[in-house]
């Protein structure tokens, strides 16, 4: 199964800001198999479990990992779920960023996270539609719509 061209551009754009900052974005730092957890919500209980089972090895064979970056939300949910089986501390001992969050009644959110302008992404995904509908021929097109760092718990060491 191919991944959907987003997270294909939210690694580039994180090869890209490793390299700038003098880094190298080079295994472990990229987990082998993350289109594994693009799913995770909808799945059963069972394969919830073994993701976190997958993810807690991952994290045991490679130490001296101390953040995570998650393509969405459920990396950084399932990181979590791994990191505290293992008696690690979020941020202390792993901090974690994802893409989007999942917001509580007060606006309140768990993870520093990258917050996408949905609205504007769904009026994009409508344009194209209806120029396809009106007979468009619409070849691979990018749309850059902002994005918003949300700083949060799971980044700020206290």
């Amino acid at each position: 199964m191919k991944e959907a061209v987003s997270l294909e551009d939210r690694y580039i754009g994180y090869e890209k800001a490793m390299f700038r900052a003098g880094l190298e974005p080079r295994p472990p730092a990229i987990v082998p198999k993350i289109s594994r957890f693009s799913s995770y919500a909808q799945n059963s209980a069972e394969e919830r479990r073994g993701e976190e089972v997958f993810f807690r090895r991952w994290l045991e064979e490679n130490p001296q990992v101390d953040a995570v970056i998650g393509s969405e939300y459920g990396i950084a949910h399932v990181a979590r779920l791994a990191a505290a089986s293992l008696g690690k501390r979020v941020p202390q001992d792993l901090a974690i960023c994802c893409f989007d969050a999942k917001y509580g009644y007060l606006g309140e959110y768990e993870f520093t996270h990258i917050k996408q302008d949905e609205a504007a992404i769904a009026a994009g995904a409508l344009d194209v539609l209806t120029d396809m509908l009106a007979g468009k021929n619409m070849r691979r097109q990018t749309r850059l719509i902002s994005a918003q760092l949300m700083t949060g718990p799971s980044t700020v060491r206290g």
